[in-house]
């Protein structure tokens, strides 16, 4: 596992880079977030490239890691902005969980983030609906 090698490929991806994907993830690789749950390194590669198709300007930023023996755990900035024009940089915040294999490819990737209180509640609209259910349920 080079994770200093992996960081630097986050933090520096592109649209072309996701193709390079395979030079980190083992091609039976397991990915989940709040949207997706895959097997397979070429579906997860999808979802990377779907993430350019959605938003304009996607960047990572790796904030901190925790290496464990069951693997790694970082914590990370995913920067964005809507497609439609005007529209402010978005952020989101998150933590990947990550274990490798022999050969220090990535075999296991979970993206944990609270997708109702990152995403949906900034959305028009939704976002008034979710606000308003905060209110009830929450304090």
């Amino acid at each position: 596992m080079n994770l200093d090698a992996l960081i630097h490929y986050y933090e520096n991806l592109t649209l072309v880079d996701v193709e390079d994907m395979g030079n980190y993830y083992a091609d039976d690789a397991y990915f989940r977030d709040p949207f997706n749950e895959v097997n397979q390194l070429s579906d997860i590669q999808g979802i990377f490239r779907k993430m350019y198709q959605q938003v304009d300007e996607p960047s990572f930023q790796i904030l901190e890691r925790y290496i464990s023996d069951n693997g790694v755990s970082l914590t990370w900035n995913f920067n964005f902005r809507l497609k439609t024009p005007g529209k402010p940089l978005k952020s989101i915040h998150g933590l990947t969980l990550l274990h490798f294999n022999d050969a220090g490819k990535v075999t296991y990737h979970r993206d944990c983030w609270d997708a109702a209180h990152e995403l949906y509640e900034q959305l028009p609209g939704i976002g008034l609906l979710f606000g308003f259910m905060r209110k009830i349920i929450g304090h």
